[in-house]
């Protein structure tokens, strides 16, 4: 009988564990972020900093890197920008790099760029007081239409728009 009860209670602490919060990451600012299927979220060593330290090269905006997301083919690095305004960020660009394409809305910048043979895709979400920044790197064109604003927007969710 013992037996049963033990069973009964894995399976139901089973079936009653969120399998979205696994592929969520969740930040300080109430925001959350969806984790795609055949990313990683790695640790932050010293080569991720290196490289996410050469994208923002030359600008003195600041914005820590909080997670970093790597896939086959591209890597996403999540950073929080730190005593800026959003309206600042809209005339924000990555130095050395050719501006492709910009929107923006009230809640949301997006640019696409090319730097050398690597295409990047900035995507800021602000909600009140709270900023995100998400940064995807691909050497692969076809790549950076997984990076888009569209995507990339609707991986970004909000916990008190949930409740």
């Amino acid at each position: 009988m013992k037996k049963k009860y033990l069973v009964l209670t894995i399976t139901v602490l089973f079936f009653s564990c969120s399998s979205k919060e696994k592929n969520m990451l969740s930040f300080f600012n109430g925001l959350n972020f969806k984790v795609e299927l055949g990313e990683r979220v790695l640790p932050i060593d010293e080569l991720v900093k290196e490289e996410y330290a050469g994208l923002l090269e030359g600008n003195t905006v600041q914005i820590p890197l909080y997670r970093y997301l790597k896939a086959k083919d591209y890597r996403i690095f999540i950073g929080i920008p730190y005593e800026i305004s959003f309206e600042k960020l809209v005339d924000f660009q990555l130095k050395n790099t050719i501006l492709i394409e910009k929107q923006e809305g009230e809640s949301f910048i997006y640019k696409k760029y090319q730097k050398g043979n690597y295409y990047i895709s900035e995507y800021v979400y602000q909600k009140g007081k709270n900023l995100l920044m998400i940064l995807g790197v691909t050497s692969l064109k076809e790549d950076i239409k997984f990076l888009s604003k569209e995507n990339l927007s609707n991986r970004i969710k909000n916990i008190q728009d949930e409740k």
